[in-house]
């Protein structure tokens, strides 16, 4: 491989961005005089008539070339629109412009007619180039992490080929990455002079740090003739770092749009410390003065704000008391974990009432959620038919008899589903059918084979929702819990299930999970696990022969993913488990009283689930480990650490 002198590349590099610049601000130019220009037409005409005059301004900006021939297609294609029968205004048609312009995407270079070609790899697969660069080459993304198609998998293809043979050849999913390498292969053979491989060493929508290909890695022992890691990869003599370029250039007269313009001048201002510069965003922008704010009060205190999410006046401390305060409330364990995980979270969801708006997208499979409502509902009616022909705990002799059962219900549930809509496309649909029945069927030669002789007896089990008219109300009234200050705060929810001893002096409360369980043995987890805690106390208040000390509660994985595993909640030495759950109760009551509601961010809890991610800043854990400190904190910060 040869390279160029470093004059040589300097050279080419200035001419290049030079290139840039002129036809950058040729290009702005146009624009800044075409839509004035559109200004002085009719105030309506036809779509015809105001297409055939941006024709002829656009001709007297630009030669024909292909570039410019796309935007006279765009134009073109809105003539379309005379179909309407209707006039169109100038402010109408320019609305619609701008967005037609912005939705197209225009040709960024021609092979071997000037300019850069900008291509993905198959088209250029063959090709000769003086320089190529193959930027992003981050793992998952070349070579792609293989994938099965879910309509056609490997074996099924495999037996198609054999029943083709000489006829054609249907290629195998497997194979993919070969293909890649091959790729991968040629392209670095197009390079003639040069050769440039780089790869982004953040994801610029998380910040997160990315890992590079390891096709760099076989790259790099091609050059230094000896194994290289991803620790070594760095080390290895052609290996450069370059560092994230500016947002705008220092020099304003530079700027190829109104954006580069606005930042080249914050620029200047952070340099020169003269807010003049940036005096007419107060004019030039609606919202400035509330986004400088927001941005001042947010970043430029140590201790959380109005704009952190929490409220100091005292119109809002009275609001909050009146109309959100817990002990008026019948709760639920949901919403007090909720506050715990992320107390931004409850006032956008609780407080201002906020919801995700419905997805308008084509349903393609069933959703995590109506997944979880089905399992349910299948294993409800599974035990409800089953404990009444096998009274008692299940056992391995009838496992048989469980399966058609299980078969039988699951119909109804599949039948019930499929008349909501919830499914998708048929063929993805039956993958989903026979995974949630062979999750099922393998719970339940666990259920068989368990020990500790419980029987079920009641199934989607309702309590404190005001009414005991259906069988599976087992309380109208809500379940109170009181603190030491006298303050009572009630309960509601509803059990999957509750198993009683053949005695009837122990119980266990049984909540199924269709995910990985999250939470600890006997745990409280900083508040965010409270659903076994409260179902325990409101299911021995309600079959009140049943021993505390002796039942317990526990989350159930139905599923394979989850491992079928088991997190228990006892209720030995209830005293000490009780005075945690006040502590927990009272600091979530306390914080929503005083308009604590600051987002908050575990290292390892996911937001990509939450329903408000795209409205939290990105940051909020810099942000609050910057100001947690605040004495606001201190009560949930301790809260967080009860085990």
């Amino acid at each position: 491989m040869t390279s160029w002198t470093a004059q040589q590349e300097q050279q080419e590099e200035e001419e290049g961005n030079q290139t840039l610049i002129r036809e950058a601000k040729r290009f702005h130019r146009f624009l800044k005089d075409f839509f004035p220009a559109l200004d002085r037409f009719p105030r309506t005409s036809s779509w015809q008539g105001m297409v055939k005059a941006s024709l002829l301004l656009l001709g007297s900006y630009f030669q024909a070339t292909e570039e410019n021939e796309a935007v006279g297609d765009v134009l073109r294609s809105l003539t379309s629109l005379d179909s309407l029968g209707l006039e169109i205004q100038v402010r109408q048609f320019k609305e619609i412009l701008t967005e037609a312009l912005e939705e197209k995407t225009l040709p960024h270079g021609s092979f071997q007619r000037g300019g850069v070609c900008v291509s993905d790899l198959m088209p250029a697969r063959g090709l000769s180039f003086r320089a190529v660069f193959i930027p992003g080459l981050v793992e998952r993304s070349f070579p792609a992490s293989p994938r099965q198609d879910p309509l056609l998998l490997d074996p099924e293809r495999q037996a198609m080929n054999q029943d083709l043979k000489e006829k054609g050849h249907v290629p195998l999913k497997r194979s993919r990455f070969a293909e890649e390498k091959l790729l991968f292969t040629l392209a670095l053979g197009a390079a003639r002079e040069k050769l440039i491989l780089s790869y982004p060493r953040l994801d610029p929508s998380t910040g997160r740090e990315r890992i590079p290909s390891f096709f760099l890695l076989r790259v790099g022992e091609a050059l230094c003739g000896e194994t290289v890691d991803y620790s070594r990869l760095e080390r290895i003599p052609q290996y450069g770092r370059v560092p994230l370029s500016r947002l705008a250039p220092e020099d304003s007269a530079e700027a190829v749009d109104e954006g580069e313009f606005d930042l080249s001048q914050v620029g200047k201002a952070l340099r020169t410390r003269d807010r003049r510069e940036v005096s007419y965003f107060r004019k030039a922008f609606p919202f400035f003065k509330r986004a400088e704010k927001l941005a001042r009060r947010r970043w430029g205190f140590q201790t959380f704000t109005e704009y952190d999410g929490c409220l100091n006046s005292a119109r809002a401390h009275k609001v909050l008391r009146e109309r959100f305060a817990l002990s008026a409330q019948v709760l639920s364990a949901t919403k007090l974990e909720t506050y715990a995980a992320c107390p931004f979270n409850y006032f956008l969801g609780e407080v201002l009432g906020l919801r995700p708006l419905p997805s308008p997208e084509e349903i393609r499979r069933i959703q995590p959620l109506e997944r979880g409502t089905m399992v349910h509902e299948i294993l409800s009616l599974f035990y409800q038919a089953s404990t009444r022909k096998y009274p008692g705990p299940l056992r391995p002799e009838n496992l048989e008899e469980y399966r058609k059962i299980l078969e039988e219900a699951a119909l109804k549930s599949f039948a019930a589903a499929e008349e909501q809509g919830w499914t998708g496309y048929p063929l993805l649909w039956e993958i989903d059918r026979q995974s949630i029945l062979e999750d099922l069927r393998a719970f339940l030669e666990k259920e068989a084979q368990a020990e500790e002789g419980m029987s079920p007896a009641l199934f989607e089990v309702r309590f404190g929702h005001g009414s005991r008219g259906s069988p599976n109300e087992a309380a109208g009234e809500p379940i109170s819990l009181a603190l030491e200050d006298g303050t009572a705060f009630s309960f509601r929810g509803r059990m999957d299930r509750v198993d009683f001893s053949p005695a009837g002096d122990s119980l266990r409360v049984i909540d199924y999970k269709t995910g990985k369980l999250q939470g600890e043995e006997d745990g409280f987890c900083g508040g965010t696990t409270l659903q076994l805690p409260l179902y325990l106390m409101a299911a021995c208040r309600i079959w009140k022969e049943a021993d505390l000390e002796k039942s317990w509660a526990e989350y159930c994985s139905v599923s394979r993913k989850g491992n079928f595993a088991r997190i228990h909640f006892h209720g030995d030495r209830w005293g000490e488990k009780e005075g945690n759950l006040k502590k927990i109760l009272e600091t979530i009551s306390r914080g929503i009283r005083e308009g604590t509601f600051f987002p908050f961010r575990e290292e390892n809890r996911d937001c990509g689930y939450c329903d408000f991610k795209n409205i939290c800043e990105h940051g909020v854990d810099v942000l609050f480990e910057k100001k947690k400190k605040d004495p606001r904190a201190a009560a949930f910060l301790e809260m967080r650490e009860i085990p």
